[in-house]
């Protein structure tokens, strides 16, 4: 018990970094989400239901920005590490649990924290936490765990008056980019190599606008913070230029170019919505301003689920129809519970494949249940 007890003193969660840090800007409210049983929207009796916590009711501190002093962004994991050895939650959307096995590895094998006056970076604010051992967090991931935190990183800019650098991983995805550009950041974009270690003098770190995971609390991480919603939202119709494009009421992502979990008799299906005055996109092929802007003008939305659909933040009202084949897996249920939108499951029928398992399998959608569901 004092074993595990002294390591998670090694941790400083979002609770701590709030009454301890340098310097903290609180902005916003505290807010509740409720969610209501699944069961209210889909036979689960139809379905493999993969469970989601048991918890229905989420409450969410009001967020801050808070600035640390002398801190550390570790090479690989892009972990940020205090003077005193502490590993700073809300720079990763890992949960405490996760992060004690970091910390004890890291402890193992002796890694010094350097003494010198020499920094890196004066000011920073550090998405290196975005850096996976396979690569970097995917669009769901980004959008969810690092967008939401940018309306911080302009708190920070308005009660300061100072630009701080945005650390990002080299080699991240065009979406990164693109998205930190839109939102008016790009300027402050500096690349990191992961197998570089970084001293920072001041790290902004913007809370996390979800809730903190204590441990495997899988929809916790499916939760976001409303006001985060709106704030990007908000920013992203401020800035939205005009395209030279058909808008569309009803919208289909095509997720043919994934490889796995697609709608299997997708021509028929594009068919009958196209007849019902629907567009198709391929989410990976848009700019991410292009992207945004479909889901933004989008009264109802089709598709498998999948890493795009997280656009739904930017979406006010809307309904979003989620197919699933054998397995139902309630992410965007959540999520949707916490941005408002309606939400509407249809069921298909997996395609049988030994090669993937249940929840990446094809998907055979029956017309006239889209229709049904549509009218």
């Amino acid at each position: 018990m004092r074993y595990e007890l002294f390591w998670k003193n090694k941790i400083l969660t979002r609770e701590r970094m709030r009454s301890e840090a340098h310097t903290v800007w609180e902005f916003g409210e505290q807010e509740t989400v409720d969610i209501d049983d699944i069961g209210d929207y889909v036979d689960l009796d139809e379905y493999r239901y993969i469970e989601g916590d048991a918890l229905k009711r989420f409450k969410l501190d009001p967020p801050f920005v808070a600035e640390l002093r002398d801190v550390t962004i570790l090479d690989g994991t892009g972990d940020a590490v205090t003077r005193d050895g502490e590993f700073v939650m809300d720079v990763k959307a890992r949960a405490v649990s996760s992060t004690l096995d970091v910390v004890k590895e890291w402890a193992r094998d002796a890694v010094e924290i350097p003494s010198s006056d020499e920094f890196d970076f004066e000011v920073a604010v550090s998405f290196c936490g975005a850096v996976r051992p396979d690569g970097f967090v995917n669009y769901w991931g980004w959008v969810h765990h690092y967008l939401t935190r940018l309306e911080g990183v302009a708190t920070y800019r308005a009660e300061t008056g100072v630009d701080p650098v945005i650390i990002l991983p080299e080699g991240a995805p065009r979406f990164a980019r693109e998205s930190l550009e839109f939102f008016g950041f790009g300027d402050l974009v500096v690349e990191w190599e992961p197998a570089q270690r970084l001293r920072v003098e001041r790290l902004i770190v913007p809370s996390n606008r979800f809730p903190e995971r204590m441990g495997a609390e899988y929809m916790l991480k499916r939760v976001v913070s409303p006001s985060a919603a709106r704030w990007l939202r908000d920013e992203a119709n401020r800035r939205l230029s005009p395209y030279e494009t058909d808008t569309y009421d009803k919208l289909l992502i095509s997720r043919q170019d994934a490889g796995v979990r697609e709608i299997e008799n997708h021509q028929e299906i594009n068919s009958l919505l196209a007849s019902l005055g629907s567009n198709t996109v391929v989410l990976s092929e848009l700019p991410f301003e292009q992207q945004v802007f479909h889901f933004m003008r989008a009264e109802i939305v089709i598709g498998l689920s999948g890493a795009g659909m997280v656009n739904m933040i930017f979406n006010k009202g809307g309904l979003f129809v989620i197919i699933f084949g054998d397995v139902l897996v309630p992410s965007y249920y959540y999520l949707s519970a916490c941005l408002n939108n309606k939400i509407k499951f249809l069921k298909g029928n997996s395609v049988e494949n030994q090669r993937l398992s249940v929840i990446n399998r094809n998907v055979v959608v029956d017309e006239d249940d889209l229709k049904n569901i549509l009218s």
